[in-house]
């Protein structure tokens, strides 16, 4: 009787991965998903980056020949932080894409018990995210407000 390549080598058993691989397959898939998810969020926010920085210059450009204003704070202000806290969000979809590199070649660094503070780059990255978020629905919210002549 041969074997076939589903069945084990005559006279070896089969043994369980040990926790060192089990350790190395969970670090690879969280280094695929840094690796994807970093790279589509830091794209996706330098693309959006580029395009409202350069509505933010042409809102400038109508500022200054144009000058008029709300008793809350101009709406440009606010796109301008907003835009500020993209760039920032950007940096850390960068970072992501390289801490996808350094989970995988040191897994035990991100994955020990001892080490909860390792992934702190998400938290402040979502942070910074959702700040951006409410900073521009302000920034929308005055900016509709002035279209409709509320001041």
């Amino acid at each position: 009787m041969g074997s076939d390549r589903l069945s084990p080598a005559p006279g070896k058993a089969l043994a369980p991965p040990g926790p060192a691989s089990i350790a190395a397959m969970i670090a690879d898939g969280l280094a695929q998903s840094f690796r994807f998810f970093g790279a589509t969020a830091f794209w996706m926010q330098l693309f959006l980056g580029v395009v409202s920085a350069l509505l933010l210059a042409f809102a400038f450009a109508g500022h200054s020949v144009s000058p008029g204003g709300s008793n809350f704070g101009e709406a440009i202000y606010w796109a301008s932080a907003a835009l500020a806290l993209m760039l920032l969000s950007i940096l850390f979809g960068y970072r992501d894409m390289n801490a996808a590199a350094a989970i995988r070649s040191r897994p035990e660094r991100y994955l020990a018990h001892e080490r909860r503070m390792a992934f702190w780059f998400v938290g402040g990255g979502g942070f910074v995210n959702v700040m951006g978020a409410l900073v521009s629905f302000i920034g929308v919210g005055l900016s509709v407000a002035l279209l409709i002549g509320f001041q």
